[in-house]
């Protein structure tokens, strides 16, 4: 069950009492009734049923619930990101850019998968052979590919040429920037 904030608000002012007033009487944690008043957070369906069947109670009936629900869920879902696999996905991308890039996770992950499964093979002095630095190098640019696509999910921006996030360049970054030979001039 949702209810819809301003009616909350405009039942708690037509009963004439406080936040923690109705929080107590209600049996609801003040600060979430308050979050929730001035629109920051939703409400959980039990916090809500509570809320509800107080109103209730009351005598205080909650019209056009289904109408304000459905509009209020509407104005929401437009400004908040939304988890999706896991990730936090930012709500100005639409369905089919979120598809799209989901299925280019899928891809950079079975390819993390295959390369991860590659033998590498010491040398005769120890060390590791020229085939197992091409996998290393492979495997690194899987990762910063996998890391730049779940950064634009996020609806942030990482300089291709840079890597810089937040003027941040990450080690990662600079040793894939660097395999690739694209390290900018400092």
């Amino acid at each position: 069950m949702m209810l819809d904030n301003n009616q909350v608000r405009k039942a708690r002012d037509e009963l004439g009492i406080s936040q923690a007033s109705l929080a107590r009487q209600a049996g609801v944690n003040r600060t979430v009734l308050s979050s929730f008043e001035t629109g920051q957070i939703a409400l959980r369906d039990r916090v809500a049923e509570k809320l509800f069947h107080f109103f209730q109670a009351q005598g205080v009936e909650l019209d056009d619930v289904e109408e304000a629900i459905a509009k209020s869920a509407h104005a929401r879902s437009d400004k908040l990101p939304r988890i999706v696999d896991g990730i936090l996905v930012a709500p100005a991308l639409d369905r089919e850019v979120v598809e799209d890039l989901f299925d280019e996770l899928a891809k950079i992950e079975n390819e993390i998968q295959m390369t991860e499964s590659t033998e590498c093979h010491r040398g005769l002095l120890g060390g590791f052979t020229s085939a197992c630095d091409e996998t290393f190098k492979r495997l690194l640019l899987l990762y910063a590919r996998w890391r730049q696509t779940v950064v634009t999910l996020r609806g942030q921006s990482v300089d291709a040429r840079t890597g810089k996030e937040d003027s941040v360049l990450l080690l990662s970054d600079r040793l894939a920037l660097e395999l690739q030979g694209n390290l900018p001039d400092e």
